[in-house]
């Protein structure tokens, strides 16, 4: 016999083990009588259950050997395997025995209390030493049940007569009585699930620029879940005999796994294994019992077990059973409130309603108003729950997530300096008050010289209007690629935007870009065109509704000179000097006209006539022509001093050959040629010459 015995009293403890059996006799063979717990596994499987009461589990499997053996000695192990890596062994030594042997032997027959049917015990085999040879039996009487009887047994050996006899008296004990009852108890626990949607068809905007949002609610009953199974009872043994007590020991169990009982009972010997009791003859004992069960049992492994005493004494066993029923005993969440928190974890729920397993699932459907915020993206969580006093799924609770990005058009906004160069244009007009002196010999003249400085008008040029465009995007959500586009609602102005790619500029989500522009004019723009227009930006882009959106930005156009030529010039005049001009003052834009006066004195030159040019000029920076000088002339004539008186006559000398015309004298700086003339002779010759010389200077200056 193969005694296997698991100590341990805790569930997890129960397994199942791989069980061996090995003889070391060439030609033996042993096999375990027993059923394999898993014949899918390889070898032997026996399950080995928890022990209980303070005692380990016992199974005991029968096995046999058989065969030729090669010797009569040796050694017969089981071997016993569990979980990953552990293993029990225990070996018992083999003896073959000797069973009978011709001629040395004697039949020793017993009657067994039955003198007319002796019965033979066995051979005695005859040895040198002497060694009695003892035969041992059992015998059961059947005595009366609750008197004593005596049993006279005689042994014989048969070939020599020789006997021997003993008495028994045996005492008929009845069995004890036993009975039971079982109650078994249970409570349900209704589990419940929430499941949460919004329903996309049906969320619409509104012309407010919010949402409506369509949501689903539904309450579930998903299982019954069965807790704190109870099972309980009493037993009652009791000692029909009217002679003597017995000691019993007492054990209550159910054969499923998962489950110990125990009988509240005094323990009369709590050395003994399991639960002694002592019953005096006709003696009663009543005594309750529980059993613990474990939390993953249902009901359902109860199916057809049953509860069952038993009572061991005097190496007898006696057995009560009691079916197991249950009986439903608290029920909880057999209806659960349904609530939604409406997007506001913080606030008290709303109550959606209550819902009773029989009109489980039931369904609710409300709306709810939403405002998201424009350029970003707002997630709205909504949660709903079912309220139960146990959560035994983890499914009380659903929620939805709905996030709105709601788009917010681009901003644009851009600024204007419209400009343009200005070059004044100047003349310049001279007039002498009097032209022609008459003077003595060696006398002065003054002169007086009016000097008008004129604004003739002015050129406008190089048209330029430059700025900034800055765009916003006010999303945190999207980037977006913007096609820019500039004009001016002047003809023939092109306008060209920096850093943009085929014209377009890429936002990040929440960027601010700020790029220049610039325009030019393929001609002057007409001064009526100064104001009155207006510069234009148009972004274009596509929103993520694949529509093409378009927002734009003006600015108003007021040409400005940002450069002035010659708005102010300095008016020179070089006193007939031109290597030496003298400056005569400054005349501004704004004045448009300003005369400058002054006196100049002549010398004149003793019977000469003279005549001084005065030029007076306009120096301008850019487009300087012929108006920006004049001149004017005035002519000295100073009278000849009066000839001397004559000399004596010298006495006539010889001739000298004629000496060649002297060079003429040179000429103030009157703008003649030098040597146009030879003046000689008398002062009439001198008058004469000079008109001539006035004559030819008209000519040259018209």
């Amino acid at each position: 016999m193969i005694v296997l015995v698991n100590p341990n009293r805790f569930a997890s403890a129960s397994t199942v083990a791989t069980i061996t059996d090995e003889i070391s006799i060439e030609g033996v063979t042993c096999t375990i009588e027993a059923e394999d717990a898993d014949p899918q596994t390889e070898g032997l499987q026996v399950a080995v259950p928890v022990g209980g009461d303070g005692v380990g589990a016992t199974v005991q499997l029968p096995y046999s050997c058989s065969g030729t053996p090669d010797e009569l000695s040796g050694s017969n192990t089981v071997t016993a395997t569990w979980g990953e890596d552990s293993m029990a062994t225990a070996t018992a030594p083999v003896d073959y025995l000797l069973d009978a042997e011709t001629d040395k032997q004697v039949t020793v027959i017993d009657d067994k209390t039955h003198p007319e049917s002796p019965v033979v015990l066995g051979e005695a085999i005859w040895n040198a030493e002497g060694t009695p040879i003892d035969f041992d039996y059992t015998l059961r009487h059947q005595a009366e049940a609750g008197t004593c009887t005596e049993f006279t047994n005689t042994a014989v050996i048969k070939q020599t007569g020789a006997e021997d006899s003993t008495t028994v008296t045996l005492c008929g004990q009845k069995a004890l009585g036993l009975q039971k009852t079982a109650q078994g108890l249970v409570d349900l626990d209704y589990e419940w699930e929430v499941e949460k949607r919004i329903d996309q068809s049906k969320l619409t905007q509104n012309e407010d620029g919010t949402f409506t949002a369509h949501y689903w609610v539904e309450a579930r009953n998903t299982a019954v879940a069965e807790q704190n199974l109870r099972l309980s009872g009493e037993v009652m043994v009791q000692n029909p005999n009217e002679f003597g007590s017995i000691t019993a020991t007492l054990e209550d169990r159910i054969d499923t796994a998962g489950t110990s009982c125990r009988i509240d009972a005094e323990d009369a010997d709590e050395a003994a294994a399991g639960l002694q009791v002592v019953l005096d003859a006709g003696e009663n004992l009543g005594a309750r019992y529980e059993c613990e069960l474990a939390s993953w049992l249902t009901t359902d492994a109860f199916e057809g077990a049953v509860n069952t005493v038993i009572a061991t004494f005097d190496d007898r066993e006696v057995r009560a059973e009691a079916p197991i029923d249950f009986t439903i005993d608290a029920v909880t969440d057999e209806s659960v409130t349904v609530t939604d928190d409406m997007m506001d974890p913080e606030a008290e729920p709303k109550v959606l309603g209550v819902v009773h397993v029989p009109q489980a699932p039931m369904q609710f459907e409300y709306e709810q108003l939403l405002e998201p915020e424009a350029g970003t993206c707002t997630v709205y969580i909504n949660t709903a729950a079912v309220h139960e006093e146990t959560d035994g799924n983890g499914k009380d609770e659903s929620s939805v997530d709905l996030q709105l990005c709601i788009e917010q058009g681009l901003m644009i906004a851009k600024s204007a300096d419209a400009q343009y160069a200005r070059d004044y244009d100047w003349s310049i007009r001279k007039d002498a008050k009097e032209t022609k002196f008459e003077v003595e010999p060696d006398g002065q003249a003054t002169a007086e010289y009016t000097v008008e400085a004129n604004l003739e008008g002015y050129e406008d040029q190089d048209f330029t209007v430059t700025g900034e465009i800055t765009v916003a995007n006010p999303n945190d959500f999207k980037d977006t690629q913007v096609l820019l586009e500039d004009k001016l609602s002047i003809e023939g102005a092109t306008c060209s935007i920096e850093g943009l790619a085929d014209g377009k500029l890429m936002l990040l989500a929440g960027e601010t870009r700020t790029v220049k522009y610039s325009c030019s004019f393929e001609s002057p723009v007409a001064e009526a065109d100064y104001t009155g227009h207006e510069n234009t930006v148009n972004a274009s882009w596509t929103d993520v509704e694949g529509t093409t959106q378009t927002v734009s930005a003006k600015a108003p156009l007021e040409f400005e000179a940002a450069s002035a030529t010659d708005e102010m010039v300095t008016v020179f005049d070089d006193y007939t000097n031109p290597e030496n001009p003298r400056e005569l003052g400054k005349v501004k834009a704004e004045e448009q006209s300003k005369k400058f006066t002054y006196e100049l004195v002549v010398d004149g030159i003793a019977g000469k006539c003279r005549t001084m040019t005065n030029t007076s000029i306009i120096p301008e920076a850019s487009g300087e022509d012929s108006n920006n000088s004049d001149s004017a002339d005035v002519e000295v004539c100073s009278e000849a001093p009066q000839a001397a008186p004559p000399a004596p006559p010298a006495p006539p000398a010889p001739p000298a050959p004629a000496a060649p015309p002297a060079p003429p004298a040179p000429l103030a700086a009157t703008g003649l040629d030098q040597g146009t003339l030879w003046l000689a002779g008398a002062a009439g010759m001198v008058i004469i010459a000079g008109a001539l010389i006035l004559l030819r200077y008209r000519r040259r200056n018209p």
